[in-house]
């Protein structure tokens, strides 16, 4: 059971977070091979003085929509075979 915590910046429509709620839960679906349905998303919105992102970090230039992205994989069940 994957799991994603979404932090955006505070102040955008709730289709936006939706939205990108949709495309993280695609991605999982496409690259990590979570089962369909297996959904468990925390969205947070944040003012900028608690969402604290470098907009140059390592050269890289991010705007002030940049948003971070954690995801939290855990292993399935093990299972045992009987012989």
């Amino acid at each position: 059971m994957p799991r994603a915590r979404i932090d955006l910046p505070a102040g955008k429509p709730p289709e936006y977070s939706r939205a990108v709620a949709d495309v993280v839960y695609n991605a999982m679906i496409a690259t990590l091979n979570a089962p369909k349905d297996d959904r468990f998303q925390v969205i947070s919105e944040n003012t900028r003085d608690i969402l604290l992102i470098d907009p140059t970090y390592l050269g890289i230039e991010r705007s002030a929509d940049a948003l971070i992205l954690q995801l939290i994989l855990n292993e399935g069940p093990s299972q045992t075979i009987l012989d």
